[in-house]
């Protein structure tokens, strides 16, 4: 909370937000967005209730900052965000979602859009934290525009006990993606669902997955490639089991349309070997220590 100054957008349970606005960058709750620009309004079927819109109209030198926190028993927040980045535009966003105690059994249910203009670029990193009786459901739609460039990163090591994420991206014209999920599913239930469809000539895409299930976690992760046109791509997917109660299942699936398209997938699952184990244990390490920098070094 002591950090509220840089950060641009900042929602704590269905309060009001506080917003610090930057140059080029307009940023407002989605509610308020869908009024003030009719353009915006072909983006939700009805004005939102929650939810951030941000709309990057200039190249910005800082990262723009946006925090959903929950601080409060039983809390559900319902939120609809819009991401919209101007022809040639570049721009990085960071993005915080967390809970401030373990016990609180909240449900964080988030649908965003991203728009990429023609020839733009948006690096997002996003960041969950969450305890053990939450709930949490995700489904993010992106549109990269020709010639546009998008690195999405997401990483959560401390798991929700329900976590869905799905992913819906379409690439045009010597568009750019990349995308990296970082996961530990721990005591929880995690359910993974990415869809990239190659649609331009010359566009590319690679799905980095690092899954990682401890003590009686499960995680099921299912990615697919489209593509057509002189496109190119690649998934992969790697998953260590630490547990034995744990459970991993991952599911490339590749389709193409023409010749001229060249999509490629690795996928992997398996647990930690003990010769690294014993050696760590060697150099002075407890297991809890060596299996935590075995892990760390894996999702790195």
């Amino acid at each position: 909370m002591k950090n509220a100054k840089i950060v641009n957008y900042w929602q704590i349970d269905n309060r009001k937000p506080s917003i610090k606005e930057e140059k080029g960058l307009v940023i407002l709750p989605s509610g308020v967005g869908f009024e003030k620009y009719e353009w915006v309004r072909k983006y939700f079927d009805e004005k939102p209730e929650g939810g951030y819109f941000v709309w990057i109209r200039k190249s910005i030198k800082a990262t723009a900052k946006v925090c959903l926190t929950i601080e409060n028993i039983g809390v559900k927040q319902n939120l609809e965000n819009l991401i919209v980045v101007e022809e040639g535009v570049k721009a990085k966003l960071n993005g915080s979602c967390f809970v401030c105690k373990k016990n609180l059994k909240s449900e964080h249910v988030g649908k965003t859009q991203v728009v990429l203009g023609v020839r733009s670029k948006l690096i997002i990193e996003h960041y969950h934290r969450w305890g053990g009786e939450d709930r949490v459901k995700m489904f993010t739609k992106v549109n990269v525009g020709q010639g546009a460039e998008c690195e999405i990163k997401y990483k959560c090591l401390e798991p929700a006990k329900i976590f869905e994420k799905t992913n819906q991206v379409r690439v045009e014209d010597g568009g750019k993606v990349r995308i990296e999920t970082k996961l530990v599913a721990e005591n929880s239930d995690a359910n993974l669902i990415e869809s990239v469809d190659l649609m331009g000539d010359n566009s590319e895409a690679v799905v980095r997955l690092r899954l990682v299930g401890k003590k009686g976690g499960r995680i099921k992760a299912r990615s697919t490639m489209t593509g057509k046109n002189k496109s190119s791509g690649h998934v992969d997917c790697m998953g260590l089991v630490v547990d034995k109660k744990a459970e991993i299942e991952v599911v490339p699936s590749l389709k193409i349309t023409d010749d001229l398209t060249s999509l490629t997938h690795e996928a992997a699952v398996g647990r930690i070997s003990k010769k690294k184990l014993e050696y760590l244990r060697s150099k002075g390490l407890d297991e809890n220590e060596a299996i935590d920098l075995i892990i760390g070094g894996f999702l790195e």
